[in-house]
């Protein structure tokens, strides 16, 4: 009796574990089917993700003004659905809401979004929610560039010698206009509101030409146009031109002086393309290397503080890196070797180490107000140019050594696909 007794307890106690076992497996089950679709879950939500910024970019680019608010959300959906008919079909999306910020230059997109489970089912559960909204917004910045560009005696030798290119469109400066215009061509080209990219043209040689703007900058001292650096204090800074801050101005008597025939452009924009390539053709070259003086007059046609010179049209805005990129592009083919801070006697040497002296400081003026600074040699072999030109520029990838037209060229437009990537920011 005993014996039978304990058998049957035995036989209950086996089932017992059989059913609390079974319980067990299909509990764990259960968690690990919810565990593999929480991980789709993970992934689907990051997929969905990246479609909307990639929508968000997509309708942000119309905020130049070349879109509606209306088309702005019609891009954004298109370019959404798009990317996620790429991604598997148990995700399925509602209430894609496109947001259109025109004063803060941005673009909101959220959905809502279900994932089907593939063993949620065992615990009752069809679907996942994917609840956290993911926003995205762009911001586009505008684009004010000054282009320096090297109009010395040099830049009509063939490139690669000392010898003048017996056809002018082999020379160096004509490749060197093929590429300004390079710069001009992409940056406008996205640029659907006339207000949102500005180009400044700065040639130089020996002086800059200032053109109308001569005057007022120099206190009615120049009778050429042209204007040479600024001495004092204030001379590698962007401080208005009064007084003793004035732009000087040499006289054509003093040995070695050239005023290029080429004047300036101050900044302009889409509705001044051609203006400005008809200037760009018109460069030609002729003088010595006074690389500090164009790079000062860059910087001008970019400061808020030179405001009260330039027409209302082509005033710089402020300094705000959030809202305005500014932008130096500083192109030359060799050493910096005239300054005019003393003109009693010719002394190369002393002429070097000044106008390298300003040049520095000034190009670390221009990045401490967070403008991004490119420079381009042309050419160059001397030691010293190439190293003072990669010290100038903002990172080293924004110094490029060109050695032939096309090089050039692709420099420059490097530059440009560059300054249009930086426009939009998250």
């Amino acid at each position: 009796m005993l014996a039978q007794t304990f058998d049957r307890l035995s036989e209950e106690a086996r089932g017992s574990v059989a059913i609390i076992f079974a319980l067990l497996i299909t509990v764990l089950f259960g968690f690990m089917a919810l565990a593999v679709d929480m991980a789709r879950a993970f992934s689907a939500q990051a997929r969905i993700a990246a479609a909307l910024d990639a929508a968000a970019l997509a309708g942000a680019k119309g905020l130049d003004g070349s879109l509606t608010d209306e088309q702005i959300r019609a891009a954004a959906l298109a370019f959404f659905e798009q990317e996620m008919s790429k991604r598997e079909g148990f995700v399925t999306q509602s209430n894609f809401v496109v947001s259109v910020d025109r004063w803060g230059d941005s673009v909101t997109v959220s959905t809502d979004a279900q994932m089907e489970t593939m063993f949620g089912g065992v615990v009752g559960k069809q679907t996942i929610d994917l609840t956290n909204t993911v926003t995205a917004k762009y911001r586009i910045r505008r684009i004010e560039m000054a282009m320096a560009l090297d109009v010395t005696g040099s830049m009509n030798w063939l490139p690669g010698t000392q010898t003048i290119a017996p056809n002018p469109a082999d020379s160096k400066l004509a490749h060197l206009k093929d590429a300004a215009k390079e710069v001009v061509k992409v940056l406008f080209e996205e640029a659907a509101a006339d207000d949102r990219v500005r180009v400044s043209l700065v040639p130089w040689a020996a002086s800059v030409n200032a053109g109308a703007y001569a005057s007022p900058a120099s206190g009615n001292s120049s009778v050429d146009q042209c204007v040479v650096e600024r001495v004092g204090s204030n001379a590698a800074t962007d401080v208005v031109p009064y007084g003793a801050d004035a732009s000087r101005v040499i006289t054509s008597s003093v040995w070695g002086y050239t005023c290029p025939t080429a004047s300036l452009m101050p900044l302009s924009d889409r509705s001044k393309e051609t203006e400005l390539n008809s200037a760009i053709d018109a460069l030609t070259g002729n003088g010595g290397t006074a690389g500090h003086i164009g790079t000062a007059w860059a910087w001008y046609t970019l400061s808020p503080a030179w405001t009260s010179i330039w027409p209302t049209v082509n005033r710089p805005r402020a300094y705000s890196p959030l809202d305005t990129i500014k932008s130096v592009l500083i192109m030359t083919d060799g050493q910096y070797n005239v300054s005019w801070k003393s003109t009693t006697t010719y002394n190369e040497s002393f002429m070097i180490e000044e106008s390298y002296a300003q040049f520095q400081t000034l190009c670390t003026e221009m990045k401490n107000k967070k403008m991004v600074v490119y420079t381009v040699g042309f050419g160059l072999t001397d030691t010293r140019a190439i190293d003072e030109m990669r010290n100038c520029a903002s990172s080293s990838s924004q110094f490029f050594q060109a050695s032939s037209g096309d090089d050039l060229k692709n420099a420059f437009k490097e530059v440009a696909i560059q300054l249009k990537q930086m426009r939009l920011t998250r």
